[in-house]
């Protein structure tokens, strides 16, 4: 009876260490990555752009990794070339207020021949063109940015119905490890009951075959008398 509670304390052991193995197998497949989708969105969401997403898994999450790695890429291109733009305008802007202020000067003056303020009214057309192309590109760059934003939100509304679904899905595992912890206790306390059944029946064996031995002596015992 020993060997036999030895054998179902290691099947329990066994059984609960599969259990605790395969939820710390699929938190880290799947909640983990998951956790750092989320993480990734809250820090796009907060205006952060430095980072991509790195993740381990090998299945639609990585997929959407890089989906999401590929639209901060796209942010950051457009990002830039906003900047760039930027720059562009405020320099073009200084070089006209520059350019009118020259004029004013020379028209204040009167002092300038014909030929100088063609050449500053060339140069102040020339000017405006720049803003007017720089203007156009930025207004472009905003459009392509708002289109970005507008697939991002997208991204981030499937990824939050993904987390909600793991995060069910971990409510589930959570209530199903409890079952089975429950469970396992009421086998062990089973088990423990049937193993200290077995070492009574046995003891009841044992007393009844030494009742049985005792009662074929007597009827031994009887059967000489009456030869």
């Amino acid at each position: 009876m020993s060997e036999m509670r030895k054998l179902a304390l290691l099947v329990l052991t066994l059984f609960a260490i599969l259990s605790t193995t395969g939820i710390t197998l699929f938190t880290n497949r799947i909640v983990k990555p998951i956790k750092q989708l989320r993480d990734a969105a809250n820090e796009l969401a907060s205006g952060d752009l430095r980072e991509l997403v790195s993740v381990s898994s090998k299945d639609e999450i990585l997929l959407l990794a890089n989906d999401f790695n590929r639209l901060i890429e796209a942010m950051q291109k457009v990002l830039g070339g906003l900047t760039q733009h930027s720059v562009q305008l405020a320099s073009s802007t200084e070089e006209m207020s520059s350019t009118l202020n020259n004029f004013t000067v020379q028209a204040q003056n009167q002092s300038a021949s014909t030929e100088e303020i063609a050449a500053t009214t060339e140069q102040l057309s020339a000017g405006m063109d720049l803003v007017y192309q720089s203007s156009n590109q930025q207004n472009e760059s905003v459009e392509s940015l708002i289109g970005t934003m507008q697939g991002l939100s997208a991204k981030i509304g499937d990824m939050g119905k993904m987390v909600v679904s793991a995060g069910q899905k971990i409510d589930d595992i959570n209530s199903l490890a409890k079952d089975g912890e429950t469970t396992l206790s009421k086998l062990n306390d089973s088990m423990k009951a049937v193993l200290e059944s077995s070492t009574s029946m046995t003891s009841i064996i044992e007393i009844i075959n030494e009742i049985s031995d005792r009662i074929n002596l007597l009827s031994l015992n009887a059967a000489i008398e009456a030869a």
